[in-house]
């Protein structure tokens, strides 16, 4: 009901305005009004809008929204923002053991209406979170960990590609990647997102070490 939205909206207002001030007190770069729920977005417009313009009181600096790769597209405040914020995690191929060529070709299907997006409301986009597990499906279903038998070389070819369509692209203004953690050893064998200790590791490395990626 509409009295069960406002409850949700004062809820939320409380839960995120604190932390809004305690960013601005920490000197923090960016902030993030919220994340995948995307649900309230679509259906809320004008409520969130209210709430950004609470928040901006309390944080000056860049605003972003982190909006799923399957949902961001419904949302219609970006104006109302500095980044388009995707979290994403976009079926690249379904083939198994796609090549190089194809994961770039997969970035650029996704990222051809973040371009638009970029254009029409006149903001850069920010992934707000993007990486690969370790498994053979990486390529085709980015957000889902198994326990399976580990593919370390499709999870860094993954990573290849997705710096390449970064670098490519200068209205991305960066990315955030998942997973930075370290795992029982020996990693080769480990089926996680996480890059430590993995080919992937190293190609973050070719490109942030020797000034390839440009974000």
């Amino acid at each position: 009901s509409e009295a069960d939205w406002r409850r949700w909206f004062d809820s939320y207002e409380a839960y995120v305005l604190p932390y809004a001030r305690e960013a601005q007190a920490a000197g923090a770069d960016m902030f993030c009004v919220g994340r995948e729920m995307d649900s309230t977005v679509v259906r809320r417009e004008a409520d969130w809008r209210a709430l950004v313009a609470l928040i901006r009181a309390e944080f000056h600096g860049p605003l972003t929204y982190s909006a799923n790769f399957d949902t961001w597209q419904g949302i219609g405040f970006w104006d109302a923002l500095d980044f388009i914020g995707v979290s994403a995690y976009f079926p690249l191929s379904d083939r198994p053991s796609p090549s190089l060529a194809e994961l770039e070709a997969g970035w650029d299907r996704a990222l051809a209406p973040l371009e638009q997006a970029s254009h029409r409301f006149g903001r850069p986009v920010l992934l707000t979170e993007a990486g690969f597990p370790s498994i053979p499906t990486a390529a085709k279903a980015p957000w889902r960990e198994e326990r399976v038998r580990a593919d370390v070389w499709l999870q860094a070819r993954c990573y290849e590609a997705t710096l390449r369509a970064l670098a490519r692209r200068p209205w991305i203004e960066g990315a955030y990647f998942w997973l930075w953690e370290r795992t029982s050893p020996p990693a080769f064998r480990d089926p996680s997102h996480a890059i430590v200790g993995k080919p992937a590791s190293f190609t973050m490395a070719s490109w942030y070490t020797r000034g390839r990626a440009s974000k």
